[in-house]
Formats: structure tokens, sequence, C-alpha cells
């Protein structure tokens, strides 16, 4: 198994090429959604997010998410996650990746309401549908890898991915990859960022979210 060691702050930031997006242990501590309340227009299950596909009927007015914590946590960061490990980011960070062309064929913003725990909406918040994806997943390097056993994934056509606890890519997939961010065909809860990416987040010091170097094969 190849270790790519632990999640790195910004400050620590190793010059490579792949990172995963994760929840910043920060975020895990204030849980700013929490047991969050929402609703998407028009799709009935938030793992819609996870398919891959755009959604052409998106309505920003009556879609809303609201924070379930059980006290006033304070401001969001500019990344807060939805139980389904969808990212949502400020209009802050959407505006200057819009503006560097990173990931502009690679994700969909979905503007919705952010709600605070007391209703209040916190403006210019986007749910984003990452529609690039890649099979990349080196599943006999990656560590921490549970699999289920009476379950064919249909994407693959081999048995399910329930968790990558370490995953580890593929370099020649990656390497011809031309954009800036996927989800993995073999396991769609994961996004992985380039470089490009990465040292924006850290330079302009976006919060909300860490990224974790990851092994090539």
């Amino acid at each position: 198994m190849i270790d790519a060691g632990p999640p790195t702050r910004c400050r620590e930031l190793v010059h490579m090429k792949w990172y995963r997006l994760l929840m910043s242990d920060d975020l895990r501590e204030s849980r700013w959604l929490g047991f969050e309340k929402a609703r998407y227009c028009p799709i009935s299950d938030s793992k819609r997010f996870l398919e891959g596909t755009p959604i052409s009927d998106w309505d920003s007015q009556e879609s809303w998410i609201q924070s379930g914590a059980t006290e006033d946590v304070g401001p969001p960061d500019d990344v807060v996650y939805e139980r389904s490990d969808t990212p949502i980011f400020s209009s802050r960070l959407r505006e200057v990746l819009i503006k560097s062309s990173i990931c502009e064929n690679d994700i969909q913003f979905l503007p919705l309401r952010l709600l605070d725990v007391d209703g209040a909406e916190v403006r210019g918040y986007s749910i984003v549908n990452v529609i690039s994806s890649l099979a990349a997943l080196d599943v006999s390097r990656s560590g921490h890898v549970d699999i289920h056993q009476n379950e064919i994934d249909p994407r693959t056509g081999q048995l399910r991915i329930a968790v990558v606890g370490r995953p580890v890519l593929n370099s020649a997939s990656v390497a011809a990859f031309r954009g800036d961010m996927f989800r993995l065909v073999e396991y769609r809860r994961s996004i992985f960022v380039s470089e490009r990416f990465a040292e924006l987040f850290c330079d302009r010091h976006f919060s909300g979210a860490e990224l974790s170097e990851v092994a090539l094969s």
C-alpha cells in the first residue's frame, strides 16, 4: 500500500498534482449544517449530486438548506458540506474560480438559499454539482477499502465499493485528465482537485476544507 500521509493544512501544502477535498477539522467541530433540513428542486434526493450529470431545471428560489445545529456557531465557511458529502461554495470562492477559469468544465454551480439555525438567509452560496468523472482508483494499492460482497456497481461491472479510506490514483489516468475537479467512477463520494485549485484555495485563504495529498501508482 502507498501511504500518502495525513491531511495537510494550507500552510503545509506540498507541491503535488492531486488532492482530495475533505471537510476541515474545524468544520467537523462546529458542524455549521449539522443534521440539516433541505429541499432541492426539482430533485428529491441529495444523492442525485453524486451522479455526475447536469441538472437543467434547477429552481434556486425553491431550493434551500438550513443548519440543524443546536446553537449559533457563527457564520459559515467558504465551503460547507451537506449530508451526501457534496460541497457548497461561497460566492467569494465561486467568483474566484470562474475568474481564474478553474473547474469551468468540471462543475455546475446551483444557487440555493443557505439558512442559519434561526432561518435567516446567508446569501451567495451554491451547491457544487461535480460533472467530471474519472476511472482512476487503484483499488489494490488503496487503503481501508470496504466492498459490498453481494452488490454489483453498474458503472464498473465490479463489486460496489462502500468506503475508501486512503485512495491511491492511477497516474496514467490522472495525467490524461485536463480538468481541475472530478469524482471517481469507482467511488462517487470522493472529490479530487488539481494543483491549480489547491494553490488558489490556499493562496486566497479560503476556509472550510482541507486538501489531502493523494498518492499515485
